[in-house]
C-alpha cells in the first residue's frame, strides 16, 4: 500500500490541517444537509475530483453529496465514463430536480475557482459556494474563513488534492465496489497533465496512490476510448478551413448537435500542438449559439482580456498549472423561424466565420 511516509512533511501537516478545517465547516451545516458539489466543465478530473470529495464526505461525516455539473456531456471519453461507471447514479445536470433556491443551499465548487465563470452565472449567479477545492490560478473567490473552506493550489490536477484529502482520513479503496473511483482519480491527474508530463512530484505520488488499487488494464481502456468518425470529419474541417495570421490560428467545425459540442475544445486542444500557432480560436454553431473555445501557448499572452475584449464580460479564461490559457464563449445567434431553414444554413455558417475573422484579427 501506499503509505503517507511517501509524501514530505510539509504536505503531511498541510493536508492534516486542510481536512480538520474542511470536516470544521462540513459540522457547521445542518445534521444531514445534502451538499451540491458544482462542475463548470466535464472532464476526467472534474468528475474524479467531484466523486472522490463526494466519498471523502461519505467516510468523514453524515452529509450526503449531490454532483451536478455546467452544460452537456458531449465528449466521447466522457459519455463513455458516465455508461461504464453509471456516474449519473449521483452526478448529474444542474437545475434538475432542485426544490430550494440555490442561494440557500451548501454548494461546493470543485475544479474551478471564479465565479463569474460564464458556464455558471446562467444557472447559479451569485453563487457564494462555503468549499471550493482548485489547482487553476485567476481566483475571484473571497479568502478563507473558519465557515468556509478555500484550497486553491498549483498543483497539476484538482483530483490531486482530493486524493491527498483522502489519503489524510485514510481511505480505502481497495473494496472492489471503490476500485472505480481510484481509477477515476488516477484519470483525472493523468489527463489534466497530459500524460504526466507536467505533472509536479505530489501528482505523482496521488497517482501511484490511486493506481495502488486498480488494474493498469483498466485505466488504459479508459485512456484508449473509442472515438466517432464524426469527430475526424470535424477535425478534418478545421484544418482545411482555417485562417492563420501569424502565430494565430482561426477555424470553425461548422453545425454540431449538443451532444457533440466539446468537439470545439477537443479540436482546440490537438490543433494547439501545430508548430508555429501560440493562439487558437475553434468555434462551431450548436442551436442558436455560436460556442467558441480559446487556448494559448504563450504564457505572457493576456487570453482571458483578449476575450472579453472581443466577446464581451460572460466570456473568460482559465490557466492551466504548466502556464497555458485555456478560455471560451458563447454567443446567441438569432435565427428566426422564418427566415431559416436547412437551405440557408450554410449562408449563416459563412456570415460566422467572415464575423469572427473580422472580431479577431482586426484592430476593433
Amino acid at each position: 500500500m501506499y503509505h503517507h511516509n511517501s509524501r514530505t512533511k510539509e504536505v503531511v501537516m498541510n493536508t492534516a490541517l486542510r481536512l480538520t478545517h474542511l470536516l470544521h465547516v462540513v459540522d457547521q451545516l445542518p445534521e444531514n444537509q445534502p451538499i451540491r458539489a458544482i462542475i463548470t466543465q466535464v472532464d476526467p478530473d472534474a468528475m474524479g475530483a467531484a466523486a472522490g470529495f463526494r466519498h471523502l464526505l461519505s467516510v468523514t461525516s453524515q452529509h450526503p453529496v449531490r454532483a451536478e455539473y455546467c452544460g452537456s456531456i458531449g465528449h466521447p471519453q466522457n459519455k463513455f465514463l458516465f455508461t461504464k461507471y453509471d456516474l449519473r447514479r449521483f452526478m448529474q445536470p444542474v437545475l434538475t430536480g432542485q426544490t430550494v433556491p440555490p442561494s440557500k443551499d451548501p454548494m461546493a465548487l470543485i475544479d474551478s475557482c471564479s465565479t463569474r465563470d460564464s458556464r455558471l452565472i446562467q444557472y447559479y449567479p451569485g453563487i457564494k459556494p462555503i468549499i471550493v477545492i482548485d489547482h487553476h490560478r485567476g481566483s475571484d473567490i473571497a479568502p478563507e474563513t473558519p465557515n468556509h473552506f478555500i484550497w486553491i493550489e498549483n498543483v497539476g490536477a484538482a483530483c490531486t488534492l482530493v486524493v491527498e484529502l483522502l489519503q489524510e482520513a485514510k481511505c480505502d479503496l481497495s473494496p472492489e465496489e471503490h476500485q472505480w473511483l481510484a481509477v477515476l482519480l488516477a484519470l483525472g491527474i493523468y489527463t489534466d497533465t497530459k500524460g504526466l508530463v507536467s505533472a509536479c512530484s505530489r501528482d505523482r505520488a496521488a497517482y501511484a496512490w490511486a493506481m495502488n488499487f486498480t488494474d493498469n488494464r483498466e485505466l488504459m481502456a479508459l485512456i484508449n476510448y473509442p472515438i466517432s468518425e464524426s469527430y475526424y470529419s470535424r477535425l478534418g474541417r478545421a484544418i482545411s478551413t482555417k485562417v492563420t495570421r501569424g502565430p494565430h490560428l482561426l477555424t470553425g467545425i461548422g453545425y454540431v448537435d449538443p451532444g457533440n459540442g466539446d468537439d470545439v475544445s477537443s479540436v482546440a486542444d490537438l490543433l494547439m500542438r501545430m508548430e508555429g500557432i501560440t493562439l487558437i480560436i475553434v468555434w462551431a454553431i450548436i442551436g442558436n449559439t455560436v460556442r467558441i473555445s480559446a487556448r494559448s501557448a504563450d504564457a505572457s499572452f493576456p487570453l482571458d482580456t483578449f476575450m472579453k475584449e472581443k466577446f464581451g464580460p460572460g466570456s473568460g479564461s482559465k490557466i492551466t498549472p504548466d502556464g497555458h490559457g485555456e478560455g471560451g464563449a458563447r454567443l446567441e445567434l438569432p435565427l428566426p423561424g422564418i427566415w431559416f431553414s436547412p437551405s440557408v444554413k450554410d449562408d449563416y455558417n459563412i456570415v460566422v466565420a467572415r464575423r469572427l475573422e473580422e472580431i479577431i484579427f482586426s484592430a476593433e
